[in-house]
């Protein structure tokens, strides 16, 4: 990131191959479009060398890399807000109809698309530290980091994220424990 900054357009290149598939991964997570975050993968980079000022020498890159995707799909969203909210509550709502009967024909493909639908539900300040946490493999610090928050505000939150799910998927759980 050091030759980023100074200005080497060919280290932007570096990190891109380094980062592009888990940043793939947390942007298509977050928006739930594979479409999307392939337009939003790329305009990450471009800010990221826009924005290369900004880092700071000695923290995690990753993190910064992750704000950087978050701020930038929040932007996105925030001007693209025409999608159907009526849509993304209706999937919501499926997931509650499912009961301990239907439980057993259902395949794994399923149930991930209604686990998505569960997450999507949620708020977005708990759908990211969901993603983060759950998908991305980060640390509390780590998310605390990238959502502007102090790491107990994450913590309360990430449980509180998981007690979400936890009742919305409730018909799909067999016993107490949790999926995630």
């Amino acid at each position: 990131m050091e030759k980023v900054v100074a200005g080497d357009v060919e280290a932007l290149g570096v990190i891109f191959e380094r980062y592009r598939v888990p940043l793939f991964g947390f942007l298509y997570r977050l928006t739930n479009n594979v479409s999307q975050a392939e337009d939003i993968l790329p305009d990450v980079f471009l800010r990221v060398y826009d924005k290369r000022h900004t880092y700071k020498p000695g923290t995690k890159f990753s993190s910064w890399l992750y704000a950087v995707a978050r701020n930038l799909t929040i932007d996105r969203q925030r001007r693209a807000r025409h999608y159907d909210l009526l849509q993304d509550q209706m999937m919501a709502d499926d997931t509650l109809l499912i009961d301990d009967s239907m439980q057993d024909n259902m395949n794994k493909q399923e149930i991930s698309i209604l686990v998505k639908s569960a997450i999507n539900a949620l708020p977005d300040d708990l759908k990211t530290i969901i993603i983060l946490r759950e998908y991305q493999g980060l640390s509390y610090r780590e998310i605390a980091s990238v959502v502007n928050m102090s790491e107990q505000v994450v913590r309360v939150r990430a449980h509180r994220a998981r007690g979400t799910l936890k009742k919305l998927l409730k018909p799909l759980l067999k016993t107490e424990e949790s999926i995630l």
